[in-house]
C-alpha cells in the first residue's frame, strides 16, 4: 500500500495522459490491498499496518488514482484501520503516530479520543521525532479542532511543548513547510479554545517568528500562517516591534506572490496586535498593506473582500479607510455577481449527470408515474415530462412562490406505487436516510431509484449509507470528476414504519436557552432531519440572541419577524422575553440568513433581507442579522442599509467597556462601566482630579451615565454583553437611596440621555423625547434623521432653555427655543451631523459633520452663521465640541487623537455670512490692500487664514472616544477624558499658540467603584 501510494503520487506529478492505464492498474492494486487488509484477523495488523493504511488512503485519495478507487472499499479499509489503531496506539512509534494522525485528518476520519491522545504522547516522547513529523501531527490536531473536536486543544499540549523545545534548541532544523504547518496549527488551536492556557503555544509562535525571519524560502502562505498564529495567541508586547518589522519586510518581498486570503490574514493580525502603531515600521507597514490592497483588488474573491472591509477601519485613518471601503465594495459587488452567476453550477452539473443516464420513456401509462425529490429548479422534472413520465414532485423545503414544500410524498392519483424515483442528494446523512425510507415506501418492488449529486456533497458515501435491505444492485457512475449518479433498485423487503409518515422521524429534545435569555429556560423542542443546526442553537444564532435580547423589555409588546426561521429558535427565544404584538410592520426583525444553497455559495437570501428589511420595519424599528465576518455584507447591501453603523454595533468584539460623560458645567465627569463582573459607574471631580463616589453592580453593566450637576440623581442606561438594565430603558437613579426611583421605557435602544433640573431628554435612533423631570410626563417628541450616536444638547442654566438635535434632513439642526415657543432649522452641513456643542446659556451652537473638516458656530436665536473653523484637511470623526464658560474658546476632539482649541472672536467673521463666503482681503499698514494677500485669501482654502485655524493643539496617546471641557477656575487649561480611561489636563498659551503642554495625567480605567 505504501508503494502504491508513492507510485500514485509520481503518476500524478507527471500528468501524462499516456499514464492513464498505469493509473487504473495502481488503483486496482490499491483496492485489492485494502480489501485484503480488512480480511486479516484480529492481532495480525499492528500499529504500523493500521497507520500505513490511513496514510496510504489519504495520499492516494489526493491523486488521479483516488478517482478510480471504489469508495466503499476505501471507507471500509479506513474504518477498519481506525478501529485496529485504537487497540495498538500505545505500541506505535513516532513515525507511525505522525502518519496515522496526518492520514486521519486528511480523510476527515475522527479517531477515538484516547487513541489520538496516545498517539500524540507517543510522538512527543519519541527521541527520534523529526520536525516534519511533529509539524504534520500538529497540523492534524488543528484540523481536528476545526472539525469540532473540543478535546483537540488539550490533547495537542505535549506536541506543542515538544515543538517549542525543538524550535528553541534546534532552530536550523525547521524547514519552511514545518514552520507553516506548526504556525497554522497554533492559530487554529488558539481560536478553537481561547480559554485554554496558551502559554506554550505563545512561546512556540514567538520562536517560529524568529526562525521565519531567517527562512528565505518561506512561502507567502507560510508567512501569512505565522502572522495569523501571532494574532491568535496575542504575541507578547516585547515581540511586537520584531513582528511589525517581519510583517513589513514580508509584504514587501512577497508582493508578487501574496494572495488575497494571505493579505487578509496579515491585515487581521495587524489590527489585533496594533502593529501599525509601531514607531519604527508602523507607517511603512500601512503603506505596504494599502498598496497590496490596491494592487490585488481586482483578483480578490468575495471572502477576501468581506474580511478586508471589516478590517480597514481599525488600521487606517478615516480618509484612507473611506477610499478603501468604496473600492472594496465596488469589487465586492462584482465578486458577488460572479457568485450569483455560478450559484447553479452544482445543481446543473448534478442534473446533467442524471440526464446523461439511459432513462427510457415509460412503456405504458401505468408505468409512467415517477417521484422526483427536491428538484427545486425543475431541471430534471421538465426533461422527464418531455419524454413521457408523469412526475410527482416532493419538495421538502419551500423555495419561493413556485416551489412549495410538503411534509411527505403523496402517492400517484391512481393509488398505485411509483414506477421510478429520482432523488437530489440531501446535504446530511440523516436527511438521506429519511428520504430513502420515504422513497422505499412509495415505489414498487424492483423500481429504479437514481440519486444524483456531487462528490463534495458526499456522493461517494451514498452506497454504504443506503438503508439496510431496502435497495439492491447499487452502482456509482461519474459523469465527470465532480458529478455523478448512484443507481439502485428497490428490493422486495417490506418498508418499516419510518417510511410511512413524517412523525416517525420526529426528534424530541430540550432546547436550553438559559445562557441567551439570562434565566433558566429549557424549552421542549421537536426537530427533524435536515433542519439547520439539527434544530438546535448554533453558535451564530447564540451570538445574535446574546446581543439583542438584553435590549428587549418584557412589558413592551413587539411585532417581531424571525426571517429565515428554520426551526424557530430565534422566535422561541424572543417570546421568552417580550410579548407579541401582531402588526403589518415589525418593530424588530432578526435573522441568521444562509449564504449557501447546500454547499454552493448563494447570497440571494441575504440580499433579499438587506433590500427588503427597511420596507417592513415600523418607524423606530430595528433589524439585526448575523453573518460570518468574511461575508461581504456592505457590498451586498449597497445603499439599502447603513452597514458601517450596523457592523460597528454587531461585529465589535473589542468595544470599549468604558463610556465617559461630563456633567452640565464640566466640573465633574462620570464613567459608565459595561463589564458584567465590575459593571456600574464612577464619578470624578475634574479639577483637581479625584474620585467622589460610585457604584458596582455585579449582575450587569452600565453603558451610559448622565449626571445632574453634582447631586445624587443620575440617569443610567444598561450596556455591555450582560446589561444591568435593559438598553431600552432610562433608569433614574438616586445614589443616596441606592435604587432606581423612576424609569422610561422604549421599544428600541436608547442612544443618548440629557438632564437639566426640569427636563429629561432621551434620544433614540429616529426620535427625541422631552419629559418633565418631576413626574416623567411626556412634554414633546420630535422626529429626526438617523441618529445612531444619540446627538442632542440642551442648555443647563435657568436663564433660557434651548435644545438642539438633528433635523429631518441630512446636515440639518433643529433648535427648540422653549422660552419663546419657537423652532429654528439650520442647514449646517451638506453631510450628516457627527457632533453638536451648546454654550451654557444656549446662545451659541457648534456643529461638525461626518466629514469632520469644518466646525461652524451659529447664533441659536437668529440661526445665522457666526464663525467657521477648520479642524484639518483629512476626514475625521469629531467626538466632542465644548465652549469655555466665557464663550471665548471652543474645544474639539476627534478620532485622529488630537485636541484643538479655537479662539472665538468678539464679532462675527466677515466670512460667516454664508458657509462658502470668501474671507475679506487684508490691508497693508498704509491702508492699501496687498495684491498677493488679496489673491491668496480669495482663492486659497480657509485653512490658511489665521482665524479659521486652531490656536492650540495636542495629540493624545490614544484615538479612543474623548471629551473636552474648560474648567471655570483655570482659564488657560482644558481637560480631556477618554473611553480608554485616560484623564489629561493640558495648558495652552493663546498668544503664542502651538502645542499644548501636558501637566497632569491619570488612568481611571481600572478604578473600582464602591459596591452597591
Amino acid at each position: 500500500m505504501w508503494a502504491c501510494a508513492k507510485l500514485a503520487t509520481r503518476l500524478d506529478e507527471s500528468g501524462k495522459e499516456s499514464d492513464d492505464d498505469f493509473v487504473k492498474l495502481t488503483a486496482r492494486a490499491m483496492q485489492a490491498l485494502m480489501r485484503r487488509m480488512v480480511e486479516f484477523e484480529s492481532g495480525i495488523v499492528d500499529a504500523r499496518g493500521a497507520s500505513g493504511t490511513l496514510w496510504a488512503a489519504a495520499t492516494c485519495g489526493r491523486t488521479r488514482c483516488g478517482n478510480e478507487l471504489d469508495d466503499v472499499a476505501m471507507r471500509r479499509a479506513v474504518n477498519d484501520a481506525a478501529t485496529r489503531l485504537t487497540s495498538y496506539a500505545s505500541k506505535a512509534n513516532g513515525q507511525d503516530a505522525a502518519n496515522a494522525l496526518w492520514g486521519a485528518a486528511k480523510l476527515r476520519k475522527t479517531l477515538d479520543e484516547t487513541c489520538a491522545t496516545t498517539l500524540a504522547n507517543a510522538l512527543a516522547e519519541s527521541a527520534d521525532a523529526k520536525m516534519e513529523e511533529i509539524s504534520i501531527a500538529l497540523w492534524a490536531f488543528g484540523t481536528f479542532a476545526g472539525d469540532g473536536w473540543k478535546g483537540a486543544v488539550s490533547a495537542s499540549v505535549p506536541l506543542v511543548r515538544r515543538a517549542k523545545d525543538m524550535a528553541k534548541k534546534r532552530p536550523k532544523d525547521w524547514s519552511a513547510q514545518a514552520i507553516a504547518n506548526a504556525a497554522w496549527a497554533c492559530g487554529k488551536l488558539a481560536t478553537s479554545d481561547p480559554n485554554h492556557n496558551l502559554s506554550d503555544a505563545k512561546s512556540l509562535v514567538g520562536a517560529l517568528l524568529k526562525i521565519a525571519k531567517d527562512t528565505k524560502n518561506l512561502s507567502a502562505q507560510g508567512f501569512a500562517h505565522v502572522l495569523q498564529a501571532a494574532g491568535a495567541v496575542v504575541l507578547d508586547d516585547r515581540l511586537l516591534p520584531d513582528c511589525a518589522k517581519f510583517t513589513y519586510e514580508g509584504l514587501r518581498s512577497r508582493s508578487a506572490q501574496i494572495t488575497g486570503a494571505d493579505l487578509a490574514c496579515v491585515s487581521e493580525t495587524t489590527e489585533i496586535l496594533r502593529l501599525h502603531t509601531s514607531i519604527s515600521h508602523g507607517e511603512k507597514l500601512l503603506a505596504e498593506i494599502k498598496g497590496a490592497i490596491e494592487r490585488g483588488l481586482n483578483a480578490f474573491d468575495w471572502q477576501t473582500i468581506g474580511r478586508l472591509d471589516v478590517i480597514v477601519d481599525g488600521i487606517f485613518g478615516t480618509s484612507v479607510a473611506s477610499t478603501l471601503h468604496e473600492a472594496l465594495r465596488k469589487r465586492g459587488l462584482a465578486a458577488c455577481e460572479d457568485v450569483n452567476a455560478s450559484r447553479m453550477d452544482t445543481e446543473r452539473g448534478s442534473a446533467d449527470a442524471l440526464l446523461a443516464q439511459s432513462i427510457a420513456a415509460p412503456v405504458d401509462e401505468a408505468s409512467s408515474a415517477a417521484l422526483v425529490v427536491d428538484d427545486g429548479h425543475r431541471l430534471v422534472t421538465k426533461r422527464l415530462r418531455r419524454i413521457g413520465w408523469s412526475v410527482t414532485n416532493w419538495q421538502r423545503f419551500s423555495r419561493g412562490e413556485h416551489s412549495k414544500g410538503t411534509c411527505w410524498p403523496e402517492l400517484p392519483p391512481n393509488g398505485d406505487f411509483f414506477a421510478a424515483a429520482v432523488v437530489r442528494l440531501p446535504p446530511t446523512k440523516a436527511s438521506l436516510a429519511m428520504v430513502l425510507h420515504a422513497v422505499a415506501a412509495s415505489v414498487r418492488f424492483g423500481a429504479p431509484v437514481w440519486i444524483h449529486g456531487a462528490v463534495t456533497e458526499g456522493l461517494r458515501a451514498v452506497i454504504p449509507d443506503l438503508p439496510t435491505g431496502l435497495f439492491e444492485r447499487a452502482r456509482l457512475t461519474m459523469r465527470d470528476a465532480e458529478h455523478g449518479v448512484v443507481l439502485c433498485h428497490r428490493s422486495s423487503t417490506q418498508p418499516d414504519k419510518k417510511g410511512k409518515e413524517l412523525k416517525k422521524w420526529r426528534e424530541k429534545k430540550t432546547l436550553d436557552l438559559s445562557d441567551v435569555v439570562g434565566k433558566t429556560s429549557a424549552v421542549s423542542w421537536i426537530s427533524y432531519p435536515g433542519l439547520f443546526a439539527g434544530g438546535g442553537l448554533d453558535v451564530m444564532t447564540d451570538l445574535l440572541l446574546r446581543r439583542v435580547l438584553p435590549t428587549l423589555n418584557k412589558k413592551s409588546k413587539l411585532s417581531v419577524l424571525d426571517y429565515c426561521s428554520g426551526n424557530g429558535v430565534i422566535a422561541s427565544a424572543v417570546r421568552l422575553v417580550a410579548k407579541n404584538d401582531k402588526n403589518s410592520s415589525f418593530d424588530l426583525i432578526l435573522s441568521n440568513p444562509p449564504v449557501h444553497l447546500g454547499l454552493q455559495v448563494d447570497f440571494l437570501t441575504l440580499r433579499d433581507f438587506l433590500s427588503g428589511a427597511g420596507a417592513r420595519l415600523a418607524p423606530d424599528g430595528v433589524a439585526y442579522f448575523v453573518a460570518q465576518r468574511y461575508v461581504p455584507c456592505a457590498a451586498l447591501a449597497g445603499d439599502d442599509l447603513n452597514l458601517p453603523k450596523l457592523n460597528e454595533k454587531m461585529n465589535s468584539e473589542n468595544e470599549s467597556e468604558l463610556s465617559v460623560s461630563y456633567n452640565q458645567d464640566g466640573a465633574c465627569f462620570a464613567c459608565a462601566r459595561s463589564n458584567a463582573r465590575e459593571g456600574g459607574f464612577t464619578v470624578y471631580n475634574v479639577s483637581p482630579f479625584r474620585e467622589t463616589f460610585g457604584r458596582r453592580f455585579r449582575d450587569g453593566g452600565v453603558g451610559t451615565t448622565e449626571m445632574l450637576f453634582r447631586c445624587n440623581i443620575l440617569a443610567l442606561v444598561g450596556g455591555g454583553r450582560e446589561p444591568k438594565f435593559s438598553p431600552n430603558k432610562v433608569m433614574i437613579w438616586d445614589d443616596h437611596q441606592g435604587r432606581c426611583i423612576g424609569e422610561l421605557v422604549f421599544k428600541v435602544p436608547v442612544r443618548g440621555v440629557r438632564l437639566r433640573r426640569d427636563k429629561v431628554v432621551v434620544a433614540l435612533a429616529h426620535k427625541i423625547f422631552v419629559y418633565n423631570f418631576s413626574d416623567l410626563r411626556l412634554e414633546q417628541q420630535m422626529d429626526t434623521a438617523t441618529n445612531e450616536s444619540g446627538l442632542c444638547v440642551i442648555s443647563p442654566t435657568t436663564e433660557r432653555t434651548v435644545l438642539a438635535c438633528p433635523g429631518l434632513n441630512k446636515g440639518q439642526v433643529r433648535v427648540e427655543l422653549f422660552d419663546l415657543g419657537t423652532t429654528k432649522f439650520i442647514a449646517a452641513h451638506e453631510t450628516a451631523l457627527a457632533c453638536l456643542g451648546l454654550s451654557a446659556d444656549g446662545s451659541l451652537l457648534a456643529t461638525a459633520s461626518e466629514k469632520g473638516t469644518l466646525i461652524r458656530v451659529f447664533d441659536t436665536h437668529t440661526a445665522s452663521l457666526l464663525h467657521e473653523f477648520r479642524r484639518g484637511s483629512d476626514r475625521a470623526r469629531v467626538y466632542s465640541l465644548a465652549f469655555s464658560p466665557k464663550k471665548n474658546l471652543l474645544g474639539a476632539t476627534s478620532d485622529k487623537g488630537t485636541v484643538h482649541v479655537f479662539k472665538i472672536p468678539d464679532r462675527p467673521s466677515a466670512s460667516s455670512t454664508s458657509a462658502t463666503a470668501s474671507p475679506a482681503p487684508a490691508s497693508r499698514p498704509n491702508g492699501t490692500a496687498s495684491p498677493a494677500t488679496d489673491f491668496a485669501k480669495r482663492f486659497l482654502p480657509k485653512y490658511f487664514t489665521a482665524e479659521t485655524r486652531s490656536r492650540a493643539q495636542y495629540r493624545l496617546p490614544s484615538a479612543a472616544r474623548s471629551l473636552v471641557t474648560f474648567p471655570a477656575a483655570d482659564p488657560d487649561t482644558c481637560v480631556v477624558v477618554s473611553d480608554s480611561g485616560e484623564y489629561s489636563r493640558l495648558v495652552f498659551d493663546l498668544d503664542r499658540g502651538g502645542e499644548m503642554s501636558l501637566v497632569e495625567r491619570h488612568d481611571f480605567s481600572a478604578a473600582a467603584p464602591a459596591r452597591a
